[in-house]
């Protein structure tokens, strides 16, 4: 429900060949075979591709807490965050790591807006997956708000409260669906959407 940069995904999808006069061969057994062949090809990939992202996280890592190229260290960052999004997918917790990681770059830079959508969803996948400790994260926030934005200790009240709401409804929705009521979790998915619209405007405004 936040407005964060997302690389595209690169879609797999099997090619297909017409023609007008069926002449398949191909056992089951060669399906089956070439199937599971493409199968550990793709897992492979991912393995490879999520190694590459951990020598970008701990990259940054280190030009972050040294204080030496923020700007590289968050560029490698959103490196990483697209193959975990693409590999992981986007509500893994490491996922969520690397956003909170962003963020603190953004903040550190001084650019404390950009920074939240980052702070945003690394508390809302953070909670879904089950991670209520989000203390700093909050702490951030707040600071950002009241501090780098200048709004009222009762406008912070207020955009903190929106967030909490907001993922508490996508959570009784995620719950509702998984319990086979999709009718009422699409309620509470219209619930948060409409929760999270004033963070939606603040970081677009």
């Amino acid at each position: 429900f936040f407005t964060i940069p997302h690389s595209p995904q690169k879609t797999m999808c099997s090619d297909t060949t017409s023609s007008t006069t069926p002449t398949n061969t191909t056992t089951s057994q060669e399906r089956i075979v070439a199937t599971t062949d493409h199968t550990e090809t793709d897992r492979m990939d991912n393995e490879q591709e999520l190694e590459a992202a951990k020598e970008l996280i701990q990259e940054s890592y280190e030009l972050i807490w040294r204080q030496e190229d923020i700007p590289k260290a968050v560029f490698l960052l959103e490196q990483a965050l697209a193959i975990q999004r693409k590999c992981l997918g986007k509500h893994h917790k490491d996922v969520g790591y690397t956003c909170n990681f962003i963020g603190l770059g953004f903040w550190r830079l001084g650019a404390g807006k950009r920074a939240l959508p980052y702070f945003f969803e690394a508390r809302r996948i953070m909670c879904k997956s089950g991670n209520r400790g989000t203390k700093a994260i909050d702490q951030r926030i707040r600071c950002i708000l009241f501090l780098d934005m200048e709004f009222s200790l009762e406008d912070v009240a207020r955009y903190h409260s929106a967030l909490r709401d907001s993922i508490e409804h996508e959570l009784t929705a995620d719950r509702l669906k998984k319990d086979g009521e999709h009718e009422e979790a699409k309620k509470e998915y219209r619930l948060a959407k409409e929760a999270a619209k004033p963070l939606a405007n603040l970081v677009r405004g």
